[in-house]
C-alpha cells in the first residue's frame, strides 16, 4: 500500500450579502449562506495494483438555504454545490448539486404533516468499490448519479403527547449511466412505506415500535458477464422496537432493534416484465459476476446513535448501524455495518479540534466479495472572527477486500476556509 506524506495548500472563502425580514410574533424568515473552501493533496486518487496517483484538488461548497417559520410550521428550502477541481490532469474535473424543500405544518393541535423533496445530480465517490480499483482506468470519466426523492410524513397526536402515531411513505428514483456496466444502467426505483407508534414513559424519554417497508424495482432486468438475466426486483421490509432519549443537558440518543428481510420477486408475477422462472447458474468463484437465482433472507437488524456531552465543551458522538444497499453489477444487494465515533472540544473560544474514526463491512450478497472499509480523519480549527474559520486536518481512508482488484488505501492532507453568515431571524 501507498503511504506517503505532502504539502498543503490554502484557501480563500467567498462573501455574500445575505437578506432578511424582522421577525413578528408569529413570522421568521431569513436568508443563510454558507461556502467551504478545501484544499487538499491526495496522495491516492487512483488506486493501481502496483502503484498510486497523486492529485491536488480544490473542493468548493457553497449552500443557500432559505428558512420560514410561523405559529404552526417551519418551511425551508435549500440548494448545494460541491466542485471538485482537479489541478492537474489525474482525474476530471466535476460539479455536484442538491437541491431540498420541507415543510412541517400543524393543521391542529392533534394532526401534523411533512413533506420533504430533494432532486441530487452527483457523481460516483472516488475510493469506493471498483471507482477506485484499477478498473477505474475505463472511466473516462466520473460516473454520474441523478436521485429524486419525494415523501411526506403524516403524526397523529400532538408532539408532547402521551402517544403519537406517524404513518409515512415516499418515492425515490435513482438513475446511474456507469462505465463499468456495458449491458444495463442499474437504475432502479423504490417504493417506501412505513408507520410508528411512539408512546412516552418519561419527561423525555419514548418507547418506539416502528415497521418500514421498501418496494425496489429495476425498469429492465440486467444481465450478468455471460449475458444472462439477473432478475433483481425485491420487497425489504423491517420490524423494529427502540426507544427516543431526547436532548438533556448531556445526552441524547436513539436505539432501533429488530429484523430486517428480503425477498425477490423473480418468481412472482406481481410485475408483468418479471420472468416467471430463472435457471438456476453455477455459482461464481471469482466475485466479479452476478448470480441467480436471487437468495432471500432475514438478518439482524440495529440502529444506535448517542451524543454525549461531559462538559459544555467537549461532546463525544457514537453511531452503529446495519443497512442495505443495492449493488452496481456485482451479488444481488449489499448488507453493510457501520460504526462511527466522532470527538468535538473547544480548547479555547477560538480553536477546536474535531476526531472522526469509522469502521465498516460490505457484504455482497449472492456473490463472495466482502471489503472491509476504515476511515480516520482528524482536523484543527481556528475561529478568525465575522464568520470566518479556518483550519487544516488529515484523512486517511483504507478498503481490504478479498477482490484484489479493488483494494487501497490514501492519505490527504488538506487546509480550509469556511465563511458562514444568516439573517435567519
Amino acid at each position: 500500500m501507498l503511504k506517503s506524506s505532502h504539502i498543503i495548500w490554502c484557501a480563500a472563502a467567498l462573501t455574500l450579502p445575505v437578506l432578511g425580514q424582522e421577525p413578528s410574533a408569529s413570522d421568521r424568515q431569513g436568508l443563510s449562506f454558507t461556502a467551504n473552501n478545501e484544499f487538499n493533496y491526495d496522495d491516492n486518487v487512483l488506486r493501481q495494483l502496483d502503484g498510486g496517483l497523486e492529485s491536488r484538488v480544490w473542493v468548493f461548497n457553497p449552500r443557500v438555504a432559505y428558512r420560514m417559520e410561523n405559529r404552526g410550521g417551519a418551511y425551508t428550502a435549500s440548494y448545494d454545490v460541491i466542485h471538485n477541481n482537479y489541478l492537474d490532469s489525474s482525474v476530471d474535473t466535476y460539479t455536484s448539486q442538491t437541491l431540498n424543500v420541507r415543510g412541517e405544518q400543524e393543521i391542529n393541535k392533534f394532526n401534523k404533516l411533512t413533506l420533504t423533496g430533494n432532486y441530487s445530480h452527483n457523481y460516483e465517490q472516488r475510493g469506493v468499490g471498483f471507482n477506485e480499483g484499477s478498473n477505474a482506468e475505463l472511466l473516462s470519466s466520473p460516473t454520474p448519479i441523478n436521485i429524486s426523492e419525494l415523501s411526506g410524513i403524516y403524526q397523529l397526536g400532538g408532539d408532547e403527547a402521551r402517544m403519537r402515531l406517524q404513518a409515512s411513505a415516499g418515492l425515490r428514483d435513482t438513475n446511474r449511466d456507469s462505465a463499468l456496466i456495458t449491458n444495463d444502467s442499474r437504475d432502479f426505483q423504490e417504493r417506501m412505506m412505513g408507520a410508528m407508534m411512539l408512546y412516552r414513559v418519561g419527561f423525555r424519554t419514548d418507547l418506539v415500535a416502528e415497521y418500514r417497508n421498501r418496494d425496489i424495482r429495476y425498469p429492465r432486468t440486467p444481465v450478468d458477464t455471460l449475458g444472462r438475466e439477473i432478475p433483481l426486483d425485491s420487497e425489504e421490509q423491517q420490524y423494529l422496537l427502540g426507544v427516543d432519549l431526547r436532548a438533556t443537558a448531556k445526552t441524547t440518543g436513539k436505539l432501533r432493534l429488530g429484523t430486517i428481510e428480503r425477498d425477490f420477486k423473480w418468481d412472482s408475477a406481481e410485475w408483468e416484465d418479471q420472468p416467471a422462472a430463472v435457471e438456476p447458474e453455477v455459482p461464481d468463484t471469482t466475485g466479479l459476476a452476478t448470480q441467480a437465482p436471487r437468495t432471500s433472507g432475514s438478518d439482524f437488524y440495529w440502529e444506535f446513535a448517542a451524543v454525549w456531552a461531559p462538559r459544555t465543551y467537549s461532546r463525544f458522538e457514537i453511531n452503529t448501524r446495519s443497512a442495505t444497499r443495492e449493488s452496481l453489477g456485482i451479488g444481488s444487494y449489499i448488507r453493510s455495518r457501520d460504526y462511527m465515533l466522532s470527538w468535538t472540544h473547544n480548547w479555547s473560544q477560538r480553536v477546536e479540534s474535531q476526531l472522526d474514526f469509522s469502521i465498516g463491512t460490505d457484504t455482497f450478497k449472492d456473490a463472495s466479495r466482502v471489503d472491509e472499509r476504515k476511515v480516520a480523519n482528524v482536523r484543527l480549527s481556528y475561529d478568525v472572527g465575522q464568520s470566518l474559520i479556518m483550519g487544516l486536518g488529515y484523512r486517511f481512508q483504507d478498503l481490504q477486500s478479498n477482490t484484489g482488484l479493488v483494494g487501497y488505501d490514501k492519505s490527504v492532507f488538506y487546509i480550509f476556509a469556511n465563511y458562514r453568515n444568516s439573517n435567519a431571524n
